[in-house]
């Protein structure tokens, strides 16, 4: 259900922009899981394990590209031997050159990935001007990011204040350093195909 809702949120917009020459780009969570195979009646079934942080020398899947690359072959701007298997930096490169730019979590979850110290503090202080609770609930907030708990403090955005609330505060205290290289790449491109239709 959500790959269809996905695919059907993207393919359409993108197939109207590009009917009526309009530049377009695409950005989304990469969404990486762990992949499990075991064995359930006799049949060998594929299990995702989502909100989990990629250990170096682990397989690297990742749901947004595998739904990006379907979108690119459902179009036609892509055929399925052109897509490089099993190897995320390649398929990467290929989503980029068609407008697609995929995180590795969720924004929030990239953002906490790459966050410093100042990063760190300006998610501890947006949590405090709009957090429901008292200081119990701040302590286990800035507990969880200290400790690089980032599912669980996405959990807790999510359940004591919701991510849209979150987020239309934490844009009064963005830094360029919280903002993730994919979203960057998505605007200088973006910035191109407008440039060079217009010249």
């Amino acid at each position: 259900m959500y790959a269809m809702s996905i695919l059907l949120i993207f393919k359409p917009y993108v197939q109207i922009l590009q009917a009526l020459g309009i530049p377009w780009c695409l950005i989304t969570d990469g969404d990486f899981y762990e992949a499990e195979t075991k064995t359930v009646d006799s049949k060998e079934k594929k299990f995702k394990h989502y909100h989990r942080i990629h250990q170096e020398g682990e397989e690297e899947n990742f749901r947004g590209h595998e739904l990006m690359i379907k979108m690119l072959i459902d179009l036609g701007y892509v055929s399925e031997s052109e897509v490089p298997e099993d190897d995320f930096s390649e398929q990467e490169e290929l989503l980029k050159r068609y407008g697609c730019f995929v995180g590795y979590y969720t924004l929030e979850v990239d953002m906490l990935d790459i966050a410093d110290e100042t990063g760190i503090e300006i998610f501890k202080t947006v949590y405090s001007e709009v957090r429901p609770g008292g200081r119990k609930q701040q302590k286990n907030f800035d507990n969880d990011l200290d400790s690089g708990n980032f599912w669980d403090v996405l959990k807790k955005i999510d359940d004591n204040v919701s991510k849209g609330r979150f987020a239309q505060r934490f844009v009064s205290h963005l830094i360029i350093d919280l903002v993730p290289e994919y979203i960057k790449e998505a605007i200088h491109d973006i910035i191109d195909k407008v440039t060079s239709a217009h010249e």
